[in-house]
């Protein structure tokens, strides 16, 4: 791409994209194998390995409160880890 992101259609609107397969130094997801886009629903948890699956939250215009919370457990930075050692 030219590094301009596209109007996406209102469906898609909100959508994480998993770039599935893609090799660790493509940050477009130009290399994935497959792509997958979960749409936002409520009640619905989507847990992934964010350090090794390409990832994008699309953009929305909708103006009903909604929110992505992100969280993080473990991993080689994760402070528990290193007050257990």
């Amino acid at each position: 791409g030219d590094g301009v992101r596209q109007e996406q259609p209102k469906q898609e609107e909100g959508a994480l994209v998993l770039y599935m397969g893609a090799v660790g130094t493509d940050d477009t997801g130009a290399t994935a194998r497959d792509v997958q886009r979960i749409h936002p629903i409520g009640g619905r948890l989507v847990l992934f390995d964010s350090r090794t699956v390409l990832h994008e939250v699309l953009p929305h215009s909708n103006p009903d409160g909604r929110f992505a919370l992100t969280l993080w457990l473990g991993g080689a930075h994760s402070r528990f880890r290193a007050l257990r050692a």
